[in-house]
Parts: structure tokens; C-alpha cells; sequence
């Protein structure tokens, strides 16, 4: 009898791993689904455009460190509230981490728009590709508070279980993302003719678009007297010191992921355009394949969390190898598309 439980509770916990995983995968994908659908459109406007390209998301990513790390934090201590069942202190950890969130995402859009320029030019060698750099993170900017603030809605929706809302939040960064792209950039149907400074401004409202819907739900959905979110009261010190405590070390590690590959690709910048243009091509296909890992590991953050707030620290070994040979199981097949036929994936990009 002992055995047929403990064998229905490992057949629960992998079904559920599964379920809660692959709707966040669309979730954890829309950073790489904006630096693919943005590679894809500057490949037909230009190699500097191309390379120039890869260096500006780098630049974003790096200004999009903190507030990233401080949702990980977020994700973290809401998963655990939510394993113990207080809805009041997962509600004020989400309140109050949100109002972080959205502080320091305001901090780095102004520091971003003070500093591009001079980034630009110290940076870089290419004068064109400088000035097509300063122009997109000028733009690219004002997404800074719409990202942090729908990663924290994610972490809230990961933490209370409701992942399938992040499947139709994706959709509508795709079908909203690819046409304004194809306006602001080409200048088509009477909108102007902005070239990279378009896909920042696509980038921008996709980004806008995903924050409203979001909101709306978690507004009418979510929002009710258990789950008191959007009631933001003065800051208590003691949870502001443990999502700093949680974050700092993410945030650390964030970093030094996102500094190798803009090293790389400044490093390729000074060997020339086209070898950077090529060089953002084969780190698109990688980070493509790189999103069901990425899926797999929220979850893992998340149910880690739940466990221990529950008391269940037993379950978190069982926990990891199911999420990993998840990540195995969906990455295998991008790997062997990949290898069977390359020119699938970078036929995307040939103008």
C-alpha cells in the first residue's frame, strides 16, 4: 500500500511539473522571441543594423539585471508564502517587491537615457553602428518599467499556480510585436520610416500591451480580499532586507551571464561588422533553443519554494530530476533540428 502511494505521488509530481513548465516557457521566451523577431527584421535593413542589434539587447539586458533579480527574489518568498498558506503575507511580499521593482526600473530608465550616448561612443568603434545604438536604447528605455513589472506579475502567477495565463500574454507580444515592427521600421501604411528605432518603439508598446492585459486580470482574477495585490502601504524593513538578501546573489549571477555575451560582442565589433552580424545570428538560434531550460528552472524555483514553505524539503530532490530531464526532453528536439538542418534556422535571417 506505502509503495502505491509513493509511486502516485511521483506520477503526480512529474504530471505537475510538466503542466506548471510549459506555460512558462512562453513566458521566459519573450526576451529572446523580442531579440528574434527583432534580428529577423534588421537582417533585411543592413549588416551594421544586424550587429548593431546584438549589442543593443545586450546593453538592455544589462540594465534589466536588477529589477530581474529582484522578481526572482519576488517569485521566491511568494512560493514560499503561498506553500504555507498565508495569502496576506504572500499579497504585502508582492506588493512591496513590486514597488521595488517598479522604482529601481524608473531609476535605470532615466540612467539609461543619460548614458546611452556616451556608451555609444566609448563602446563601440563603428560610428554608424554607435549612432544606431544610442538611437534604439533611447526608445528602448521607457520598456524598462513595462519588463519589470510584467516578470513580477509573472512571478506572482507562477507562485499562485495560474501559469496558463502566460501562454495568451505571449501571443499578444507576438501579434503585436511583428506588425508595429513592420510599420515603425519599413514606414508602411503612413507610419514613419524609423529603421532600428522602430523596433524599439515595436518593442515598447508589445511590451505595454502585455503589462495592461496583465494587470486587467490580475485586477479582476486575483485581486479580492485573500490576495489583497495592489495595496501599498509603508515599506516594513524586514521584507525589503530579505528580498534584497534573496536578489543580491541572482543579480550576481545575471550579470556575469549577461556581461560574457556583450564582451563577445564587442570583442567581435572590432574585428568588423559582418563577423558581429553573423556572431547575433548564431546567438539567436542559441538562446532559442536555451527557452525550455529557462521554463523548467522557474518552476523549479517556484515549486523549491512551495516545498519548503510547506515543509516538504523531502520532495526537492524528486523535484530536480524531473524538471531537468524535462529541460533535456524539450531541448533535444530544437538540437537535432538544428543539426539535421541548419539553414532552417538561420533562413530567417537571409534578407
Amino acid at each position: 500500500m506505502r509503495k502505491g502511494v509513493c509511486t502516485a505521488l511521483r506520477s503526480d509530481l512529474f504530471g505537475v511539473v510538466w503542466k506548471v513548465s510549459l506555460p512558462i516557457i512562453f513566458l521566459a521566451g519573450t526576451e529572446t522571441l523580442d531579440h528574434l523577431i527583432n534580428t529577423a527584421f534588421m537582417a533585411h535593413l543592413g549588416v551594421e543594423e544586424l550587429g548593431a542589434i546584438a549589442v543593443a539587447d545586450s546593453v538592455l539586458l544589462l540594465f534589466l539585471v536588477p529589477p530581474l533579480a529582484l522578481v526572482n527574489g519576488i517569485q521566491i518568498l511568494t512560493a514560499r508564502r503561498a506553500g504555507q498558506r498565508r495569502s496576506q503575507a504572500l499579497a504585502t511580499a508582492f506588493n512591496q517587491g513590486f514597488a521595488i521593482v517598479l522604482l529601481v526600473s524608473l531609476v535605470l530608465t532615466i540612467a539609461l537615457k543619460l548614458v546611452s550616448a556616451e556608451v555609444a561612443s566609448r563602446l563601440v568603434e563603428s560610428e554608424e553602428i554607435g549612432k544606431l545604438l544610442d538611437g534604439f536604447l533611447q526608445i528602448a528605455a521607457y520598456g524598462i518599467c513595462f519588463t519589470g513589472a510584467t516578470f513580477a506579475y509573472g512571478a506572482l502567477l507562477i507562485s499562485l499556480g495560474r501559469t496558463w495565463v502566460l501562454v495568451p500574454a505571449t501571443l499578444i507580444l507576438i501579434v503585436t510585436d511583428l506588425p508595429l515592427n513592420y510599420l515603425f521600421i519599413f514606414g508602411k501604411f503612413g507610419f514613419p520610416e524609423l529603421g532600428m528605432r522602430g523596433a524599439a518603439v515595436g518593442l515598447v508598446l508589445a511590451e505595454a500591451c502585455v503589462f495592461l492585459f496583465l494587470t486587467g486580470y490580475l485586477w479582476l482574477r486575483v485581486h479580492s480580499s485573500e490576495y489583497p495585490i495592489f495595496r501599498f502601504r509603508r515599506f516594513e524593513q524586514r521584507a525589503v532586507w530579505i528580498l534584497g538578501r534573496l536578489s543580491a546573489p541572482i543579480a550576481l549571477e545575471h550579470l556575469l551571464e549577461t556581461s560574457r555575451w556583450f564582451v563577445f560582442f564587442l570583442i567581435l565589433e572590432r574585428v568588423s561588422t559582418e563577423a558581429l552580424a553573423i556572431s547575433n545570428i548564431v546567438y539567436t538560434c542559441y538562446i532559442v533553443f536555451w527557452i525550455p531550460t529557462e521554463g523548467f528552472a522557474e518552476t523549479t524555483c517556484s515549486m523549491v519554494g512551495r516545498f519548503v514553505g510547506s515543509d516538504r524539503g523531502d520532495q526537492i530532490g524528486r523535484l530536480l530530476r524531473y524538471a531537468t530531464a524535462g529541460a533535456i526532453l524539450t531541448t533535444i528536439p530544437l538540437i537535432g533540428i538544428a543539426l539535421v538542418a541548419p539553414q532552417w534556422n538561420v533562413g530567417i535571417f537571409s534578407p
